[in-house]
């Protein structure tokens, strides 16, 4: 019962309020004419009613690719860096440079091709990669980079 009476109370209080006489006392005065309003110093145009613009979508233009996978220099640079994270580069603190990360990247399209084809699974590559020497957590985390990332870049770049 508390809990209506607060807001009703809140309502009466507001309503008095806006119809009371200035808290004074004293009667307001009415006047038949309107209040004069002065225009600002500086006039600001009113906006007019428009109709709404649909907004445009901004495509992003991918960069144009250097190498025969069609794939942005952003991508390959970006696969060469995670094979240097998971121990697929040159070795421990060597990082693959451009060059090398696209060559890098011609090799794992394979697995691209493959996991597309059905012809290999994630599974099958990781266990390929741990028999080749990988730590089963890089292979795991190297090979789902592949699915999730690179190979959905390689398939749009229209490979």
């Amino acid at each position: 019962m508390l809990l209506l009476a607060v807001p009703v109370l809140l309502v009466a209080g507001l309503v008095w309020y806006l119809t009371s006489d200035g808290g004074d006392g004293a009667p307001v005065a009415e006047s038949s004419e309107p209040p004069s309003v002065s225009p600002p110093a500086t006039a600001t145009p009113t906006p007019t009613a428009e109709a709404p613009r649909a907004r445009k979508r901004q495509v992003k233009t991918p960069a144009p690719a250097d190498n025969e996978l069609g794939l942005p220099r952003a991508v390959v640079v970006q696969l060469g860096q995670v094979a240097d994270l998971y121990g697929y580069g040159l070795g421990p603190g060597t990082s693959l440079d451009y060059e090398q990360a696209t060559n890098f990247a011609y090799a794992v399209s394979i697995i691209c091709d493959g996991l597309r084809s059905g012809a290999m699974t994630l599974q099958e590559s990781i266990d390929e990669d741990v028999v080749s020497g990988a730590p089963p957590g890089d292979a795991r985390g190297f090979n789902r980079y592949l699915k999730g990332v690179f190979c959905p870049e390689y398939y749009a770049a229209g490979n």
